[in-house]
């Protein structure tokens, strides 16, 4: 928080910065997570609307149930929450301009660890179109891209294919494409 205070000493580095990005979990009010108070996030937004700077989130747009899902990127309580999370950014006087998803496909397709789902992309796609349509109530402007890990078994095709699908399920685009990549890896 000290970043946002009146006397904050980043004035240069913030001349430099368009957006600024919050995690879904610190924008949301879930007694579980620790969290923005409303005092908090009316201060962050107030200063970053001084300061001329984007607002952003990342967030992720499905929805867990029951043993699937469950304390797994991607999972973030879907369409409902992120409304939720977006009318509280419009109550402290934000207006969120982005909203990076956080790595559904590989999370909610190809990862087979414990809880996972592993459904086809197709149903991945038609899960985040609802989130999408959901935040837009509140935002219509609010452009929405994917961030994507690029480890283990997963390579470029993969995302090729990815995105191509989205598309003909959802008939738009993603707005960007974040590709977190493991510097460890030789290629």
């Amino acid at each position: 928080m000290a970043l946002f205070e009146p006397d904050a000493a980043w004035t240069q580095a913030a001349d430099r910065i368009q957006v600024f990005k919050l995690y879904g979990e610190w924008v949301g009010d879930d007694p579980w997570t620790i969290h923005a108070s409303d005092k908090d996030l009316r201060q962050v937004i107030s200063d970053l609307n001084q300061r001329g700077i984007a607002l952003a989130m990342e967030a992720g747009p499905l929805e867990a149930t029951s043993g699937c899902g469950q304390g797994i990127e991607g999972f973030g309580g879907g369409a409902r929450i992120g409304i939720r999370d977006a009318k509280r950014i419009k109550a402290a006087g934000g207006t969120l301009s982005y909203i990076a998803l956080d790595e559904p496909f590989v999370f909610a397709s190809l990862y087979n660890g414990p809880n996972a789902f592993q459904w086809p992309a197709e149903r991945v796609a038609e899960k985040i179109d609802a989130y999408i349509l959901g935040v837009r109530t509140v935002f219509p402007d609010l452009m929405i891209g994917d961030t994507k890990p690029l480890w283990g078994v997963i390579d470029v095709e993969s995302y090729k294919n990815w995105l191509s699908t989205f598309r003909r399920v959802n008939g738009y685009d993603l707005a960007f494409f974040h590709l977190d990549v493991d510097f460890g890896r030789g290629d």
